[in-house]
């Protein structure tokens, strides 16, 4: 794209009288120090550091809009889930972070706070309907849950009392939920081992807590200037509930400017699932299925990028299907991505479901 695309137009009111090209730059800088804060403590591809980004600063805009997005980090033990929300917690907007809680710890929290919820291993409270249909519920503005609460005041000892309990909220499990309908309000990361080789640091210091905090006094600087975001012109490709889950996130990027925006289009076209595709979900595991079966077979180690390539030849729909979505697939199917050698990742067989690789 060529010039600045009328989309990236952000209405500032401000005594500074910032012009746009100031406004621009200013933001643009500001993308680049927050990329480069978590790309100094996450070993991950760049488009993931985009989307972790993006999806922080949405959190201090989430009031401007009708639904946001759950963010869910997956993946098995060790893989850096925590070290992501470490660095989210640093930078989001009031961040309340806890380990399986109640739900009524959920709720109350959510209502007294409006700010962003984390939950760290998530797997055990969603086993619970109850916590379902909250995150499910949670997802929309002017979500309440109604209660009975005490009230020495009230002829019965006790009244009835809404908590409002829509907000940014962050999910971190192992295992993830076969829940469809709490999915497809999911915007999802799946961690994989670090490299062996990985320069990152294995311990994040207080150096990256103190930077987190100036970062997050400068996205909060730039967002009370704004007064309005016009990005109906930048078409991610979505449609529905999918274009929904993205608004925010569209906005925040346009903000930032022509790299973010592209970032955030990248990272749909190789990472995300849309609903209008989730429902062939069961294909790809079939196709999954039918691919280890052909690596473990032929005595070979099932590595994601030959996985992507076998299942890519065998059925044109997934021609351009990606290590971290077979992953993802993976994942669901009970098996384990954490083993790589020289040649990278490769999947666990599970021998109550297919035939282990011959010896």
């Amino acid at each position: 794209m060529k010039g600045k695309s009328k989309a990236l137009v952000a209405v500032v009111k401000t005594e500074k009288n910032i012009s746009e090209g100031g406004f621009s730059m200013k933001n643009e800088t500001l993308y680049k120090d927050l990329k480069s804060y978590f790309a100094i403590y996450v070993d991950t591809n760049e488009l993931e550091i985009s989307l972790l980004v993006i999806y922080s600063c949405a959190t201090h805009l989430y009031q401007r809009y009708s639904n946001f997005p759950i963010l869910h980090i997956t993946g098995d033990s060790g893989t850096g889930k925590n070290r992501r929300v470490n660095l989210i917690r640093n930078i989001c907007h009031e961040p309340n972070f806890h380990t399986n809680p109640t739900i009524a710890v959920l709720f109350r929290t959510t209502g007294a706070t409006r700010g962003t919820l984390i939950i760290d291993e998530a797997d055990a409270i969603l086993d619970s309907q109850r916590v379902r249909n909250f995150f499910l519920s949670g997802y929309e503005q002017g979500a309440v849950i109604q209660r009975m609460v005490q009230d020495n005041h009230h002829i019965m000892g006790f009244r009835s009392q809404g908590f409002e309990i829509y907000g940014p909220k962050i999910l971190v499990t192992r295992e993830g939920t076969d829940d469809e309908a709490l999915n497809s309000r999911f915007i999802t990361i799946v961690t994989l081992p670090m490299p062996v080789d990985s320069e990152v640091p294995y311990i994040l210091s207080q150096e990256a807590s103190a930077e987190g905090t100036e970062l997050k006094a400068r996205i909060e600087d730039f967002i009370s200037d704004i007064d309005d975001i016009n990005s109906e012109n930048i078409n991610l490709g979505l449609i529905g509930r999918d274009a929904q889950l993205f608004e925010c996130l569209k906005d925040t990027a346009c903000l930032f400017g022509e790299e973010a925006v592209q970032d955030l289009k990248h990272f749909i076209e190789r990472f995300y699932i849309p609903e209008a595709v989730y429902d062939i979900m069961l294909t790809i595991q079939q196709e999954l299925i039918r691919a280890l079966d052909n690596c473990w077979g032929s005595g070979e180690r099932a590595y994601l990028a030959r996985i992507a390539t076998l299942i890519s030849n065998e059925n044109s729909d997934y021609s351009d299907i990606r290590s971290q979505r077979i992953a993802r697939v993976a994942r669901g199917l009970g098996f384990r991505v954490v083993d790589r050698d020289s040649t990278g990742f490769y999947i666990t067989p599970n021998d109550n479901l297919v035939s282990s690789p011959k010896k």
